[in-house]
């Protein structure tokens, strides 16, 4: 049995044992023996997984660090060797092997990205030298354009061997965030806009609960197709999964400008039971706003559909939200914009809790004369 793979499972017996020292004196040791790749190392201090990884595994994870720390040309002759090796000793299951070919060519087409990022980076830059070098002599102008058509190849090269690489992640399960992102990118730089939609309408299809493939969805429509119906769905899963991001405020202003304030108060009640949104005059504004027209609109449902929100919440709210503490608290924050949301929390409070309550006299007196005027005009329809 080789010397390595013999030393490996020694520190693992030690480490196993709590017997750091003698772990660490055979670590010390085996990092000064010149076996030519740094990738010993690495190999070494994998110790925790080593009875369940194969030795691909363990240089993709390598490869991983060497990309972390801005090393491209280490993590692209890594690579080259895991293509190279042959006859390794397969300690894992079938379907892991499977899932390893497929994370190694998905790293494969990370390093062809960034080798795509990084001519599209020059090209970039030999363009702004043309621009700025207008009375340059003809010949330089020519080994400028001539550059610069060497690098089109190249970007269109790499561009293609990291799509292909990518493209073979779309119909094996997993979470794959980092490399879908980049191939939509690079569809996208082809101008194949709803090729980049297809790749990331599919990926929330096959990861219907990862937060992030819903993310990337909406925010490629939202950039790309602005009026497509398939933002607001996106935004009722992101919603539906974190009931606390601030991507829920942008569902609740796109529902409310199609007029279904019913389906945007109940999503802004879920967003304000989290503490993180106490002192956020946005979501409060909003609120106010939808509570307001509700009121004046004397709609039954939509009323009905406040009481039910309250319901659920009028044992804790008011110790939650609706405090002089509370109210101290957001003013010495916010400082002079602290009136602001005090404002619309104090109209909030008037219409689920009454206008006879501590918290709106409270909140009165850090309010301006105009808006304690506005308050009590707008409250005063409230029980």
């Amino acid at each position: 049995m080789p010397l390595l793979p013999q030393l490996l499972y020694l520190i693992r017996g030690y480490l196993l044992n709590h017997r750091w020292s003698e772990a660490l004196q055979i670590l010390e040791n085996i990092v000064q023996i010149p076996l030519g790749s740094s990738n010993t190392v690495w190999k070494v201090l994998k110790i925790r997984g080593v009875s369940e990884m194969n030795e691909k595994e363990v240089l993709m994870e390598y490869v991983a660090y060497l990309l972390h720390i801005g090393d491209d040309e280490e993590a692209c002759t890594v690579m080259q060797e895991v293509r190279k090796r042959h006859g390794l000793k397969k300690i894992t299951s079938e379907e892991r092997e499977k899932y390893t070919d497929h994370m190694h060519k998905a790293y494969l087409g990370l390093l062809w990205y960034l080798e795509w990022k990084k001519y599209l980076k020059l090209h970039e830059e030999t363009e702004a030298k043309c621009d700025g070098s207008k009375q340059s002599d003809n010949l330089s102008q020519h080994m400028m354009n001539s550059q610069k058509q060497s690098m089109a190849i190249q970007m269109e090269n790499f561009c293609e061997k990291a799509k292909h690489c990518f493209n073979e992640l779309k119909e094996y399960p997993g979470i794959w965030d980092i490399f879908i992102t980049k191939h939509a990118e690079l569809l996208t730089w082809q101008n194949k806009e709803m090729d980049a939609f297809a790749v990331l309408k599919n990926y929330c299809e096959k990861n219907p609960g990862n937060l992030n493939a819903h993310k990337y969805l909406y925010n490629f429509c939202k950039e790309h197709f602005p009026e497509h119906e398939g933002k607001i769905s996106s935004l009722q899963t992101i919603a539906k999964l974190s009931p606390s991001d601030s991507l829920v405020l942008d569902l609740c202003t796109l529902l409310i400008e199609d007029g279904d304030i019913i389906s945007a108060v109940p999503l802004l009640f879920s967003l304000l039971d989290y503490s993180c949104w106490q002192s956020i005059e946005k979501p409060w504004r909003i609120m106010s706003e939808c509570l307001k027209k509700i009121h004046k609109d004397k709609s039954e449902k939509e009323l009905a559909a406040i009481q039910t929100c309250w319901k659920e919440r009028e044992s804790w709210w008011p110790s939650y939200h609706f405090t002089k503490h509370r109210i101290a608290n957001d003013k010495r924050l916010l400082s002079g914009e602290g009136n602001t949301l005090i404002y619309h929390k104090a109209m909030v409070a008037g219409f689920v809790y009454g206008k006879d309550n501590e918290f709106v006299e409270e909140a009165m007196k850090y309010l301006t004369r105009r808006e304690i005027k506005q308050l009590k005009k707008d409250i005063v329809q409230c029980p």
